[in-house]
């Protein structure tokens, strides 16, 4: 009876233990959620344009009658359609997406470790299950908590490779082979509709069953119904792409590529550098799992599976110079799956340390995990600067000029979402195929913020010869084009019809988030004396808008 007594106590312990851990883990994701419950990027709202234009019925478009791709994100900017379809804000809503996909997240991790697990630990002892260790990863991780306020695809679509990733592997490990391949096929396509760079993990899923079934591990036939069930995805989907935009690519693919190779290599290896040395530090513990695994003889396929997704994956980031937004956003697909690594190797790398020893590392663990709270990168707290500045900046100009009039400027997301009354262009080209698809040599590099990914392009030449009616340069609220930020800045400063056709105007908006409180553009001239006047440059002063 005693035995039976202080094996219940032990257990008693265990289970009190986990609750706490459980309490740490929620507390830490509470709190990240609280503080960044305003977090909202600036690119999200080109999505919620697209979205609500064709709520109005004017199509996927960004602007009326121009078919032109601006988003890679095709699904949710469906699913962001749905909920407003309903009643739903567009902006709550791609919030509740990134909510529920986070929460889906945990509960997969939660309930698939054990695909991946290291079943070699006496149960006797009182030992936190592994399963749980992975769900805390998930439930602590900043970079996820901060997109899933953060109005992009991106938690959703970590969601669909976390899922595409375990039902892969439950194709090698159940009788039913063929249906989990089609389902993870499936899933895939469907994370392409999210973002194309989920064929990353397609690819090394695919090359992962061709392996097994070399090995006899799986059928002949698992990898042929994997492929026919992504193309059933993709395929339409790419045709649909190419009779409504001309193009299978979407044309933010166009805008963000083609930067010289030591630009894609700097920017490439700054990215990847940063988020290895930033708390919680989950590559170099995943590392350490894997390597004390495999002196231990014990790594396994399914392991080196989930080693090769984030290794690919973070080649496949460098490759195209990494990315420019806070908390990481382009890593969160490995995120969850360093997470089943680290649930599924646990157990063998604690099973030699004792019950204390086992809890003074998770307690370390949950204070890194804390210390992700005071990092600004990882836990920003406020809007994105754009969004924030660039909301009131539309505001004022769907108040203040006049229907359909032509505006160019750089930031593409909340100013076009807040004005819909009027047209824009989109100097960086995610939303203009003239501008995306042009070759921006290392001789173009003439400006500040082409360095940051994504901000490469421009053509000041094109811009003017569509003849917009203002033109915003620089950043959300504006600046002096003699203060150029991007390449259209540049080249249009030194433009003569620039300076013969565009007077700099300035207006005072209280309402700004920023030190000064001016909002300054250049509206077009139609009166060319004026403009021979020398008004065009010197004529700077305070006006309420036209």
């Amino acid at each position: 009876m005693n035995t039976m007594y202080k094996k219940d106590a032990v257990m008693l312990l265990s289970n009190i233990k986990t609750l706490g851990f459980w309490s740490c883990a929620v507390l830490v994701a509470l709190t990240g959620i609280w503080i960044n419950h305003d977090f909202y990027h600036d690119d999200a709202y080109i999505s919620l344009r697209y979205s609500e234009n064709f709520l109005n019925g004017l199509g996927l478009v960004w602007n009326p009658s121009e078919h032109v791709q601006g988003y890679t994100n095709f699904l949710f900017v469906m699913l962001v359609y749905l909920l407003g379809y309903v009643g739903m804000d567009l902006v709550l809503a791609s919030k509740l997406l990134g909510m529920v996909s986070f929460v889906g997240l945990i509960v997969l991790v939660l309930i698939s470790t054990r695909f991946f697990s290291e079943n070699t630990i006496d149960d006797t002892k009182p030992m936190l299950p592994e399963a749980k260790i992975g769900a805390w990863v998930l439930l602590t991780s900043l970079p996820l908590i901060t997109w899933a306020m953060g109005g992009l695809e991106s938690v959703t679509f970590t969601f669909f490779i976390c899922a595409g990733v375990v039902a892969t592997q439950c194709s090698l490990n159940s009788e039913r082979q063929l249906y989990w391949a089609a389902l993870s096929g499936l899933i895939f396509g469907l994370a392409y509709l999210l973002r194309p760079d989920g064929a990353v993990f397609g690819v090394v899923s695919g090359g992962y069953l061709l392996y097994s079934v070399w090995q006899k591990r799986a059928g002949w036939a698992v990898l042929p119904v994997f492929s026919l069930a992504v193309l059933v995805i993709v395929v339409p989907y790419s045709l649909w792409q190419l009779s409504f935009y001309g193009d299978i690519l979407p044309n933010t693919y166009h805008a963000k590529s083609g930067a010289p190779l030591e630009v894609r290599v700097y920017t490439g290896f700054k990215y990847l550098a940063k988020f290895l040395i930033s708390p919680p530090f989950l590559p170099a513990i995943t590392l350490l799992l894997v390597f004390h695994t495999w002196r231990a003889g014990r790594l396994r396929q399914e392991h080196i599976f989930l080693l090769a997704c984030c290794v690919v994956f973070g080649a496949y980031l460098f490759s195209v110079g990494g990315d420019h937004m806070q908390a990481f956003r382009m890593m969160l697909p490995i995120i969850p799956l360093m997470a089943l690594l680290i649930g599924g190797l646990a157990p063998l790398y604690f099973r030699k340390l004792s019950v204390r020893q086992r809890e003074i590392v998770f307690a370390l663990f949950f204070i890194v995990s804390a210390a992700q709270l005071r990092d600004i990168n990882l836990s920003p707290a406020l809007p994105d600067p754009a969004a924030d500045v660039g909301k009131v900046v539309g505001e004022y100009i769907n108040e203040h000029w006049p229907d359909n009039s032509l505006v160019a400027l750089h930031t593409a997301g909340s100013t076009p979402y807040y004005a819909p009354r009027l047209q824009f262009i989109d100097m960086l080209g995610l939303n203009d195929a003239t501008i995306a698809r042009r070759n921006v040599t290392r001789d173009l590099m003439l400006a500040r913020m082409q360095w940051a990914p994504g901000h490469l392009k421009g053509d000041g030449a094109y811009v003017l010869n569509r003849r917009p009616d203002y033109i915003i340069a620089g950043p959300a609220e504006g600046s002096l084009i003699s203060d150029p930020w991007f390449l259209s800045d540049v080249e249009m400063a030194n433009s003569p019809e620039f300076k013969q056709h565009y007077r700099l105007e300035q207006a005072e908006l209280p309402q700004l988030p920023t030190k000064v409180k001016l909002f300054t553009y250049y509206r077009r001239i139609d009166n060319r004396e004026e403009a021979r006047n020398g008004l065009s440059q010197t004529n700077v002063g305070l006006n309420p808008g036209s």
